[in-house]
């Protein structure tokens, strides 16, 4: 396959990842609000050719599906704390009215488990745009 076409069928998969890719959730709370939804899918818009490149859904996509297992089952620490770090990322000004605990890095351990979790859920929504024969 020459170059050009290898970058062609990246920048297509780029394309079809960040405009079609699901919103993956965790499969015992399904619902999620509109706007969780929307942002997601802006996040993939905005990151999709280097989450293609990487194969790494956006850390975006991992709080939303932290977000849905938070309503199932409690979180052990180190989920916790990796909740608690996307979400003061992403909503810095709720985390500061809701008065969350500050987590303002990840230890090694967590960074590993948050990476794993981004590579799971972007191995889901790549199946997803298969079975539509999107990609």
């Amino acid at each position: 396959m020459s170059k050009r076409r290898q970058k062609h069928d990246i920048y297509f998969k780029a394309l079809a990842y960040g405009l079609f890719a699901p919103t993956v959730v965790d499969k015992r709370w399904m619902q999620i609000p509109e706007y969780l939804n929307n942002l997601a899918k802006c996040h993939r818009i905005l990151n999709s050719l280097q989450c293609v490149n990487d194969k790494i859904a956006t850390e975006f996509d991992a709080l939303v599906f932290l977000h849905t297992a938070s309503l199932c089952v409690p979180f052990n620490t180190t989920w916790f704390n990796i909740y608690i770090y996307l979400f003061r990322k992403f909503f810095p000004q709720h985390a500061k009215v809701i008065d969350l605990p500050k987590v303002e890095s990840l230890d090694t351990y967590e960074v590993a488990k948050l990476t794993d979790l981004r590579r799971w859920i972007f191995k889901q929504q790549m199946k997803n745009l298969k079975q539509r024969k999107l990609v």
